[in-house]
């Protein structure tokens, strides 16, 4: 080929963008004349098939473009990359992601942890089973309402529970069903009811006559 290689490979700023067909146009702004634009280049992506990758590089970022004749109509995006505006992460032991909307995915295999931070809603919706298993503890806290359902069956089984409520709602409970229980049961500051029938106010019929009185 008698093409240069400096023309068949160029670094250029992206200045429009064309998601509907992953396509680019690009700035060069290594001449000593007016800027030239390239024609719209397909950005290159691991798979646009049955299985599809889609990732189009922003207006400003810095790409290689590869071009296959003469002139910038017909080529390729190969990637992007970094510029002393936007230095990478520096730990080669990270796989980073960060959005321009703050949210930021990113795992650290030399500390061996995976660390998500979303700026918005996070929504799964799988099919077929989910299982998660923890070897150490675990920790859900919700700044709002937490509510769990099954259209089968809840079940929890663990050598001991604890349940507990604060900020003066109290913790209540509603069931229809059987309960069975071993061990006591304690009730402080409150009562107990059965169809109507309060435990601390209820009265029987004397033998000797009228009523006794309430529990003590």
């Amino acid at each position: 080929m008698d093409m240069k290689m400096n023309e068949l490979a160029r670094v250029g700023f992206v200045v429009s963008r064309q998601p509907e067909k992953h396509r680019v146009r690009v700035e060069f702004r290594d001449t000593v004349t007016a800027k030239l634009v390239s024609g719209w280049l397909p950005v290159l992506v691991p798979r646009a098939s049955a299985d599809m990758a889609f990732d189009l590089p922003d207006v400003g970022d810095q790409v290689l473009c590869l071009f296959l004749g003469n002139g910038l109509e017909e080529g390729f995006v190969l990637g992007s990359m970094y510029g002393a505006q936007t230095p990478p992460v520096s730990s080669g032991d990270k796989f980073h992601r960060t959005f321009s909307d703050g949210t930021t995915l990113e795992y650290d295999r030399a500390a061996h942890k995976l660390r998500a931070s979303v700026r918005g809603d996070v929504e799964a919706s799988v099919t077929g089973n989910v299982e998660v298993t923890l070897q150490g503890n675990g920790k859900v806290t919700a700044g709002g309402a937490l509510e769990l359902t099954s259209a089968a069956k809840i079940g929890l089984n663990t050598p001991a529970l604890s349940m507990g409520g604060s900020g003066g709602g109290g913790t209540e409970a509603a069931t229809q069903g059987n309960i069975r229980h071993r061990g006591n049961i304690t009730v402080t500051g409150g009562d107990v009811t059965v169809n109507g029938i309060s435990f601390l106010a209820h009265v029987h019929d004397c033998p000797h006559g009228g009523t006794t009185g309430a529990p003590k």
